[in-house]
């Protein structure tokens, strides 16, 4: 290897000890602030992902009742009769579960509105005998519904939810699901316009 060649390697190297010592000093120092400058960002940027209990508009407190313990039957409206068909509606949500929506208008109210005007239509019809699992704001645990429907021998359970605005506009169906000699059925979508599914 010739003297040029030997100058070229010698170029690329730093053979001053004091360059080497900064160098490492400065990764030392580097390495040692990476968890300041960390616990700085989470400091700053934490409060966002974070939320702590204090931070929380509203705080929800409720007594359960004793497992097991049966929900109170709901009155039963319409004829007299105990031969008519019995129809229970279930409002969805309520009480503390406002469910979706926007601003002032919530899914829970949305929900039992329906349920009242469908329960006055049915009772002047006078032909069938319904029940509502809640009549006014308050929450039912999902299990409860359904159960007060079998309690109370209904021949028919009706749910009233309302489904995000975004996809009412694409959807524009109902979701039936009918029990047939004591099992469940496949759901059935029906699309606008469309009152049975054999249309």
């Amino acid at each position: 290897m010739g003297e040029k060649g030997r100058s070229a390697v010698l170029r690329g190297r730093s053979c001053d000890p004091s360059q080497n010592s900064m160098s490492r000093s400065i990764q030392l120092v580097m390495i040692l602030s990476a968890p300041l400058a960390l616990a700085i960002a989470l400091a700053v940027v934490g409060p966002r992902f974070f939320v702590s209990p204090r931070d929380l508009d509203y705080v929800v407190r409720f007594d359960m009742p004793a497992a097991g313990t049966p929900v109170d039957l709901p009155r039963v409206d319409g004829p007299a009769d105990s031969s008519r068909p019995l129809v229970v509606i279930d409002a969805g949500h309520g009480g503390f579960d406002p469910g979706a929506g926007q601003g002032e208008v919530k899914e829970k109210a949305v929900a039992l509105r329906i349920a009242l005007m469908l329960r006055n239509r049915l009772v002047e019809g006078g032909g069938v005998r319904v029940a509502l699992t809640r009549d006014t704001d308050r929450f039912i645990s999902l299990p409860d519904r359904p159960d007060m429907a079998r309690r109370l021998g209904a021949d028919l359970f009706v749910s009233s939810m309302r489904i995000a605005r975004t996809a009412i506009r694409r959807a524009a169906r109902a979701s039936m699901y009918c029990r047939k000699k004591g099992r469940a059925r496949r759901p059935s979508v029906l699309p606008r316009g469309r009152t049975r599914p054999d249309e």
